[in-house]
């Protein structure tokens, strides 16, 4: 990841006082990846301190003293240090779907390839620098959504770009349907992009999904506020309620699609697989069974067909978990 303007300082806090008691973890192709690997390897720390009959003080006392403390650098300067969430982790346990922190770097090192290029705006003009995936690769199975597994998974940021002038939202912020403009410029938009609510990504990625829906591109728009719910997804129980409303989001969109004959998905029944994974995860049970069997009255291919039983196993008990294709396929083999 040569050449990437992001890195970690990562303190050892028991040796605070010898002079290499920091290393630099460098290389990170966006500022969003630097910064999750800084709260994951610090929220881990954490999570190391405490001991059964540990008070929260007594814990945050026993991180100050020995463990480690992050903080991110990029061009403008420091721009997160992981110990202004310190109240955060203290009080709310590290989810083990972050607990891997080696994972991010892991991941997005050598099976991922980027570069940085300069584009104008489409919308205002402004030209600036933005970081373009060029390949990674996937090692494991996707979720039931088709969400992929590492190291594609963590490419999320880098699917969406932003233009910090005007906060046109985009694939490639160089190109813009002819409405752009105009959808940029109203006020939801730009409350949309600022609304704390959501996690910053997610904001990104609904924006780009307006823009989308005003073009009448329904089955992208869809596909924009899933991966919003992804986004929301991957910062914990903290967003757990933005999550539904992307996913809801997704679903009218996917929903206005097939209305209008915009095919989000390929095969037979893979669909209706997706929807009712995205309404089963958001707690919409019936719904997701009534999705499920209008999936399998289209004879779909056997792996589409095994993950809509599985989904209406977890339907009926009423668990909107998270699940992958492998899951589904070994639960019919139990069967």
């Amino acid at each position: 990841m040569r050449g990437s303007p992001y890195y970690v300082i990562v303190c050892d806090l028991f040796n605070l006082h010898d002079p290499d008691h920091e290393t630099i973890v460098a290389g990170f192709p966006t500022r969003e990846l630097a910064i999750e690997y800084a709260r994951r390897r610090t929220w881990s720390s954490v999570e190391q301190m405490r001991a059964p009959g540990l008070s929260r003080e007594q814990v945050r006392s026993r991180w100050l003293a020995l463990g480690e403390d992050c903080r991110v650098v990029g061009p403008e300067g420091v721009i997160y240090a992981a110990r202004s969430e310190l109240d955060t982790f203290l009080d709310h346990p590290l989810p083990p779907e972050r607990s891997d922190w080696l994972a991010l770097y892991r991941y997005g090192g050598p099976m991922t390839t980027f570069r940085e290029v300069r584009l104008t705006c489409a919308v205002c003009g402004h030209t600036d620098t933005h970081t373009v995936l060029t390949s990674t690769s996937a090692f494991g199975a996707s979720d039931l959504d088709t969400r992929p597994p590492p190291p594609a998974r963590l490419t999320l940021p880098m699917e969406v770009q932003h233009c910090p002038a005007c906060g046109y939202c985009a694939r490639d912020v160089s190109k813009a349907p002819p409405v752009a403009q105009t959808v940029v410029a109203r006020q939801e938009y730009q409350a949309q992009l600022q609304d704390r609510s959501f996690p910053y990504l997610a904001n990104l990625f609904l924006c780009q999904s307006m823009i989308q829906e005003a073009a009448g591109d329904y089955a992208s728009a869809g596909w924009a506020a899933l991966r919003a719910a992804w986004a929301c997804d991957d910062e914990g129980e903290k967003y757990a309620s933005a999550a539904v409303r992307c996913r809801s989001r997704a679903v009218a969109m996917f929903a206005e699609a097939h209305r209008k004959g915009q095919a989000f998905a390929t095969e037979p029944g893979s669909e209706e697989a997706i929807l009712s994974d995205v309404l089963r995860r958001s707690g919409r049970f019936s719904e997701a069974e009534e999705m499920i069997e209008r999936g399998l009255a289209l004879d779909p291919a056997e792996t589409v067909r095994h993950t809509l039983l599985f989904q209406r196993h977890l339907c009926s008990r009423r668990d909107a978990g998270v699940y992958t294709v492998n899951d589904a396929l070994n639960w019919i083999k139990e069967e």
